[in-house]
C-alpha cells in the first residue's frame, strides 16, 4: 500500500516534467526572430496597390507570440512577415475558386479557405475583392487563431466581394453553428 502511495504521485511527476520538457516551445523563449530583412515576393497589381498598402501598415506589431519581422522592399508595401519560421502575409494573392462542397471557415467576420502543403498551410480570403494570403508553418498549433488575429484588419480594410462562396453566406454560416 505503501509503495503505490509512494508510486503515483512519483509517476504523475516524471510525466509532467517529461511534457514541460518534450513540449514545443513558444516562440519567445526559445526562438529569436532574425532582424534581417525576409525576402518576400509580393507584386499586387496596380489597381490593387493602395489598399494592399493600406492592410500591410494596419496589421498588427504581434500575431499572438509572433514578433513582426521586416520584409525587404520594394515588397514591404505588400507583405509582412511574423515569427520564426515565419508567417507569411501577402495581399493580392491569386483568387481561389470555392466549390459549394469545399470546406471555407468564417473567422471573425470574414471567411477563408485553406491550401494544406507540405510544411505549411495557406489560408486565403474568399469574401473579398482583393484577396489576401496568410502561409502558417506547420510548427504552430492551432493555426486559425493567427487567421484570427489578422481577420479585423482585413475586415476593416478591404471591401467584401458581392460574389459569396455558399459556406460564406449569413444563411448557411447561421445554420452551420
Amino acid at each position: 500500500m505503501l509503495a503505490a502511495v509512494v508510486a503515483v504521485p512519483v509517476a504523475i511527476i516524471t510525466g509532467v516534467a517529461v511534457w514541460m520538457i518534450s513540449r514545443p516551445q513558444p516562440m519567445g523563449e526559445n526562438r529569436p526572430v532574425p532582424t534581417a530583412p525576409l525576402p518576400v515576393s509580393a507584386t499586387p497589381g496596380s489597381q490593387r496597390a493602395a489598399v494592399c498598402q493600406a492592410l500591410v501598415g494596419s496589421l498588427p506589431m504581434n500575431l499572438l507570440e509572433a514578433t513582426r519581422r521586416p520584409v525587404t522592399a520594394p515588397n514591404d508595401r505588400f507583405a509582412a512577415a511574423f515569427g520564426e519560421p515565419p508567417i507569411i502575409v501577402r495581399c493580392d494573392t491569386a483568387k481561389r475558386s470555392v466549390a459549394k462542397e469545399d470546406m471555407v471557415y468564417l473567422v471573425s467576420g470574414t471567411c477563408w479557405a485553406t491550401h494544406p502543403t507540405g510544411s505549411s498551410t495557406t489560408w486565403t480570403t474568399v469574401d473579398r475583392n482583393t484577396a489576401v494570403g496568410v502561409s502558417v508553418p506547420n510548427y504552430y498549433t492551432s493555426q486559425g487563431q493567427y487567421v484570427e488575429a489578422l481577420a479585423g484588419a482585413v475586415r476593416d480594410t478591404l471591401t467584401k466581394s458581392e460574389e459569396m462562396p455558399y459556406g460564406c453566406r449569413p444563411e448557411v454560416a447561421a445554420t452551420a453553428s
